[in-house]
């Protein structure tokens, strides 16, 4: 990752993308204080960040235990509640 400060951003902005789009990692850094504001990640790294958050563990069993129905499951609402 690169730290790069603020100010320098919108400047070189087209060669900052550039990086990105070769997979590198931009961080953007507050001029005054030099404390990091953001990270510029490439947009695969995004997507493949976003589809290991929508799988759902199980509480206490977390990373245990998993489950998996068959393709000709089916129960109405009824079956269900009267469970």
């Amino acid at each position: 990752m690169q730290p790069i400060p603020y100010k320098k951003v919108s400047k070189d902005i087209r060669e900052i993308l550039d990086l990105v789009s070769k997979g590198e990692e931009v961080i953007i850094k507050n001029d005054q204080n030099q404390k990091n504001i953001a990270v510029i990640i490439p947009y695969e790294k995004y997507r493949q960040q976003q589809r290991c958050r929508k799988k759902r563990k199980l509480g206490i069993l977390k990373g245990k235990a998993g489950f998996k129905l068959k393709d000709d499951f089916a129960i109405t609402d009824e079956e269900l509640f009267i469970l």
